[in-house]
């Protein structure tokens, strides 16, 4: 919902409100019901008036996007807007008529019930409060009251219940086969949740390793690497928990095959769908489900993508992917952050991560190319440090590939270690299955073709690459005699890698000039390239001309060329489309020998960029509309790429392509479509395409990419071009210096600054060249512009930020450092939400920021956000150990470590809550905690309360095993542990507290809800079942609105729970709720034809039971169309005349007889209390084919009267359904001049009526 929508929402309720305060204002001799309404109802819609216009504000201001996104839950469907609208409507319908007020002579009469009025007060009480709070600025606490808001209407049926006169009066007919509706509806939740769960995969990491993966297996001869699955390093590591497999090979040697192939072996091992593996032996010890695989393939070309977070993500998307019921604490990260447009943490991730985990026995994850993950950031060395850690907690199981390097080696000491190598079988099977390549002479002749087998096998050396490079060196060779030279020439031992990559440089060059200047073309792309290039990319790219004006569709070239001419050393990855070098060895070659070999090439890859961001196309400049930008983006393919990284590749080029680059940077319509491409990364939001800074000029794109050349040129203007402003700004009122210093470009910024550009200049959203160098981390940017006059240290953005707190919150200890040295540097002064520097460090997660933080005497370190946290709390509830560990071991936090929030949470229960288990632990180390483990909050919940419904497994056993904590304690709404476990449909975390003796299986909330109740409300047949074997469950038990399990199965229309729970024989089938309805009522009622089909084939059901108001089952399913239901029913075979009570001597003897009795049918003839028959009702409603049914029956009274003095006939006429009162007028017996209470006849009625 936008913000526009909640104001519509509240200008709608206030004009509603409007109307029914005037009418209680206007009524005469009204109970004092009257005024208090009016006075509360006015009162409120004061409030939603300060509501509405504060929304406007932020609206236009955008300074609290956090509180904004929290408001708008107040607008959600059925949110309490939404129901206090409803409510509203509903009372205006009871004085509103066509015409207007409803009067009765010239007095207006109140006409509202004590209970109407006390439900609508209590409404405006609990909306009031809620917007009290939101008028606070509150929005953590706001999302609190909401979600308990919700809550409490959800538990609290006398709130929800519907009410039924108007619903039922209005259900509209619908298909006789509601078994297929049912289908249908499941088919669509399936296909919803499939979808939810894909965005949150796909947002919790962008990396495709499974792409990778398929590739790589399609390649893979059959047989290949069984030698490393048969291996007892490979079966040891397997059987034995937590251990590792690292396995060292040279350059070449098949690493990466090897790790497909194992983890392809494990995940059809897990999953028999997929195959099945040899090794029946390890398909015996997995159960599907419950191992999870995980794979990371590094790579040198994504290493600035590679940190620690983004790997850590990676293997939190595979397990989520894998297993959707495991993905609660992730969804829970995604609703935390997704609003807010932000990203989470490695702390968070981290957390989250361990919390999956939890759902699966063994978690294995196999990363290939450990070596081509980069050290110089400490990213190897802390994602080693993070796995050994789930390691210690889980049984995760890891495999490392890596080249033989010695810091890495260091680090697998007494980790299982097996050598790759490319085995001489494995070898002669890959060769033997690229002969069809291979010139005719070698495919025609088999002693041919065993001699390339052998001599192939025998130069490799252990090196698999190798052998790929000399078949594809044989591919020339059209005769036997060249061939056998070749592979006498074969290059052998450590040099034949480099060796194999100059001979295929050769060939290259020995080729026609156009197939060899094609070939340098694509190994520099491929080589200079930012990130690995799809293969539409490159094609584009090498299909573009100097002096083009638009893309010649006749000059792009086939990829099976553009790989042909490469000499084996380019390939394609079918499933990503990605081209790539065939190693990273060749990788290696290239970057040492590719300025020589190619010394124009980042030129020409600088002028392709800038041509082909010059077409014509583009000089309408960005687009308006989403298609229109897709289907830009579709036809042009290379425009992401050129308009992301030309500035990269212009670097040092900038004099050489000045030219063309100048004409590019001056045009601003060109300019705008590079903006908006290189601005957009998810395309999931209506008019995402939008979101880019419009108004940003040539100026401002040099400054971001560093441009100093090329920026001078524009600013001091050449060739008869005047020079641009420095000063100009984008949409967001961003100037060249803050995109430059966003950056870090020190020398970009001195000559902004040069030109007399403001140095404190603000943005819209009030952040200086300064804030936004401190917010990216540089340094030496940050050195610059403080060693500048003028320049405000302190500055504040619109919440209030300083350079400082942007800094900390990022995890930049070194520009930390360098501010809070500042003379007069405000260090301990928090922003508009009252989060100060240090907890914004607390809240980012460096630990190295915590530190310096914490050694300081100047911080206090218990203060409180504006919600009440405090850095303590907020590292419980992120899940950040390492700094929960750090603030206990300071005095000042130790001694407040029992410090709540305003909602009366500890550290120790909000961490327990979102189950992060070694916080926990940690917090209960310290004897303040365990003073108050078993406390309970201002709601009564204890820390074991929370955990549990938290559905943190492990949490809870810590907790519930403790001596000093009371398994069974009650909150304030009676609900225990076990209770809140059962509400979270957390199986697990039932199971640990359901076996003890001191946990009562069967306990009430106030309103009466059992765990078995709430099973079955929510569907939950796994919990159901774990709740009906306990003797001490009762099954019957009714909640204060008189649902049982039965009847709670019914309404819901649970098919499995309903069939579950009569198969025990002490269900009370018949049961009726506070309505008088028995469930078989409500599945009549609702269509929910199997269930009654259920329900009919227990003896103790009697379809003749009335409810409250004389009404049967046939009547419910006559009121609302259900035929099939209908004809179920006058089949039946009734044992009753009256109401059946077990407990009741006479009814036992009553059914004994009964039951011996001979196929007699549900009477037609019972009546509701308005006297109706369902014959009555079905000629009333018009439902043709349900009165032909009641009119076969035999003794079914045709003509008989309610208590308004109407037959069937009658209503039929009346009402003018004419198929009815044909039906009816054929019928022996009924007379056609029949008149009613009023002497009116059916042809009266008709009449009247316009029939």
């Amino acid at each position: 919902m936008d913000p526009l929508s909640i104001t519509a929402s509240i200008i709608a309720i206030l004009q509603v409100t409007a109307t029914l305060v005037n009418y209680a204002n206007d009524v005469k001799d009204a109970p004092k019901d009257r005024a208090r309404f009016a006075m509360e109802a006015s009162s409120l819609s004061s409030l939603l008036l300060n509501l509405r216009y504060q929304i406007e504000e932020e609206i236009c201001e955008k300074s609290n996007d956090a509180w904004t996104g929290q408001v708008m839950l107040l607008g959600v469907r059925d949110g309490p807007l939404d129901q206090y609208r409803h409510a509203l409507e509903k009372l205006q319908l009871k004085i509103v008529s066509g015409k207007g007020l409803v009067k009765i002579g010239d007095a207006l009469w109140w006409r509202f019930t004590k209970e109407e009025v006390a439900g609508i007060l209590l409404r405006i009480e609990r909306l009031k409060s809620l917007i009290q709070i939101a008028l606070q600025m509150d929005h953590f606490k706001l999302s609190q009251a909401i979600k308990t808001s919700l809550d409490g209407i959800y538990d609290n049926s006398e709130e929800i219940k519907i009410d039924l006169a108007v619903v039922r009066s209005q259900i509209p007919a619908i298909q006789d086969s509601v078994g297929a509706v049912q289908e249908s509806v499941d088919a669509v939740q399936q296909e919803q949740d499939r979808k939810k769960n894909q965005v949150l995969v796909e947002w919790i990491s962008s990396a495709n390793y499974s792409s990778q993966q398929s590739d790589f297996i399609s390649r893979r001869e059959v047989g290949t690497g069984q030698w490393f699955l048969d291996s007892p390093e490979f079966n040891k590591w397997l059987d034995e928990p937590s251990r590792t497999l690292f396995c060292p090979g040279i350059p070449g040697a098949g690493k990466t095959m090897v790790s497909a192939i194992t983890v392809d072996h494990l995940r059809k091992v897990a999953d028999p769908a997929l195959g099945d593996p040899p090794g029946a032996r390890i398909a015996n010890m997995l159960h599907s489900g419950n191992r999870g695989v995980a794979q990371i393939f590094c790579n040198y070309k994504t290493q600035s993508e590679q940190n620690t977070t983004t790997l850590l993500s990676a293997i939190l998307k595979q397990l989520v992917q894998a297993k959707p019921s495991a993905a609660k604490a992730a969804n829970t990260l995604y609703e935390r952050h997704y609003d807010q447009g932000t990203r989470p943490s490695l702390e968070e991730i981290f957390a989250t991560l361990k919390t999956t985990m939890m759902s699966f026995w063994t978690v294995y994850v196999v990363i290939d190319a450990l070596d081509e993950c980069a050290d110089r950031d400490g990213t190897r060395s802390q994602f080693l440090g993070r796995l050994r850690d789930l390691q210690q907690d889980f049984d995760v199981r890891l495999m490392f590939t890596s080249r033989a390097n010695p810091d890495i080696m260091s680090q697998f000491k007494s980790s299982l270690t097996l050598e790759i190598r490319a085995s001489p079988a494995d070898v002669k099977r890959y060769v033997r299955g690229q002969i069809h390549r291979l010139p005719k002479c070698v495919q025609r002749d088999e002693k041919l073709q065993g001699d390339v087998e052998d001599k192939i096998g025998e130069a490799v050396d252990g090196m698999f690459l190798l052998a790929r490079l000399h078949v594809d060196s044989l591919r020339d060779k059209r005769t036997k005699a060249k061939v056998q030279s070749m592979l006498v020439m074969l290059p052998r031992g450590a040099e034949a890698l480099e060796e194999a990559d100059a001979d295929a440089i050769k060939r290259i060059e020995a080729q026609l000039p156009d197939d060899s200047k094609l070939a340098k073309s694509v190994l520099s792309w491929i080589t200079y390239a930012q990130r690995p290039l799809t293969t539409g990319e490159l094609c584009h790219a090498l299909a573009v001309d100097p002096d083009d004006t638009d893309l010649d569709e006749d000059n792009i070239l086939d990829v099976e060329d553009i790989v042909s001419v490469c000499a084996g050393l380019v390939t394609v990855d079918e499933e990503s489309n990605i081209v790539r070098l065939v190693h990273y060895t060749t990788q290696e070659y290239f970057l040492q020998i590719r300025e020589a070999w190619n010394p124009t090439g980042q030129q020409e890859i600088t002028t392709t960029c800038l041509t082909y961001l010059s077409f014509d196309a583009f000089k309408s400049g960005s687009c308006d509309e989403d298609k229109e930008y897709e289907e830009r983006i579709a036809h042009y393919t290379f425009l992401d790429y050129a308009s992301r990284y030309w500035g990269h590749h212009a670097q040092t080029v900038q004099e050489q392509v000045s030219e063309l680059a100048l004409a590019f940077l001056r045009d601003n319509k060109l300019v705008s479509c590079a903006v908006q491409t290189m601005s957009i990364a998810v395309y999931t939001f209506t008019n995402y395409g939008q979101s880019f800074p419009k108004y940003a000029t040539g100026v401002h794109l040099s400054a971001k990419f560093g441009l100093q050349y090329l920026l001078a040129g524009l600013l001091s203007g050449s060739d008869g071009v005047g020079g641009m402003a420095a000063d100009s700004m984008d949409r967001h009122g961003r100037k060249p210096l803050t995109w430059a210093a966003s950056e870090g470009h020190t020398a970009v910024i001195k000559l902004l600054l040069e030109r007399d550009v403001d140095i404190n200049s603000k943005d819209l959203y009030g952040r200086t060249p300064l804030l936004w160098a401190a917010r990216g981390g540089h340094e030496a940017a940050v050195k610059f512009l403080l060693g500048l006059d003028g320049v405000d240290t302190n500055t504040k953005d619109k919440r209030g930020r300083t350079p400082l707190s942007w800094a900390s919150d990022r995890g930049h200890r070194a520009v930390a450092e360098l501010l809070m040295k500042l003379e007069g540097a405000e260090i301990d002064i928090g922003d508009r939400e009252r989060i100060t520097p240090f907890l914004w460090a607390v809240q980012g997660g460096a630990e190295s920021t915590v530190k310096m933080f914490l050694g300081r005497e100047d911080i206090d370190f218990n203060a409180m956000d504006i919600h009440g946290n405090t850095p303590l709390i907020w590292a419980a509830r992120l899940g950040r150990e390492n700094i929960v560990k750090l603030l206990l071991e300071h005095d000042d936090v130790k001694a407040n470590v029992n410090l709540a929030d305003p909602h009366d949470q500890t550290p120790l229960s909000r961490a327990a809550q979102l189950g992060h288990e070694a916080i926990v632990r940690l917090l209960l180390e310290n004897e303040d905690v365990v003073a108050e483990v078993d406390v309970g909050n201002f709601h009564g919940r204890t820390p074991l309360s929370c955990a549990a419904e938290g559905g943190n497994e492990a949490t809870v056993k810590l907790l519930v095993e403790r001596a000093d904590v009371n398994a069974d304690s009650k909150d304030n709404s009676n609900r225990t542990p076990f209770w809140w476990a059962a509400r979270a449909r957390n199986e697990e975390t039932m199971k640990v507290l359901i076996d003890r003796e001191d946990v009562a299986a069967d306990s009430k909330d106030l309103n009466g809800q059992t765990p078995l109740l709430y099973a079955a409300r929510l569907r939950n047949i796994s919990v159901m079942k774990l709740l009906l074997g306990r003797h001490d469950v009762n099954i019957n038990s009714k909640d204060i609105n008189g649902y049982t399990a039965l009847s709670w199965a019914t309404v819901e229309g649970y098919e499995e729970i309903v069939k579950l729970l009569l198969e025990r024989k002490d269900v009370e089938a018949n049961t009726k709720d506070s309505e008088g309805q028995t469930p078989l009522m409500w599945a009549a009622e609702l269509g929910y034809e199997t269930i009654v089909k259920l329900l009919l084939e227990r003896e103790d059901v009697n379809p003749e039971t009335k409810n409250n108001l004389g009404q049967t089952a046939l009547w419910w399913a006559t009121k609302t169309k259900r035929r099939v239901i209908v004809e179920l029913l006058m089949g039946q075979k009734a044992a009753f005349t009256n109401d059946y009570n077990p407990e009741d001597k006479d009814s036992q003897a009553q059914l004994s007889a009964a039951m011996q009795r001979k196929n007699r049918s549900v009477r037609v003839n019972v009546t509701d209390e308005q006297g109706l028959t369902a014959l009555s009702w079905a000629a009333r409603l018009g439902h043709g084919a349900i009165v032909r049914l009641l009119l076969e029956r035999r003794g079914v009274e045709a003509d008989m009267k309610d208590g308004y003095g109407q037959t069937p006939l009658l209503w039929a006429a009346r009402l003018g359904h004419v198929a009815t009162v044909k039906l009816l007028l054929e019928r022996k017996g009924v007379e056609a001049d029949m008149k009613d209470g009023y002497g009116l006849t059916p042809l009266s009625w008709a009449a009247r009526g316009g029939h």
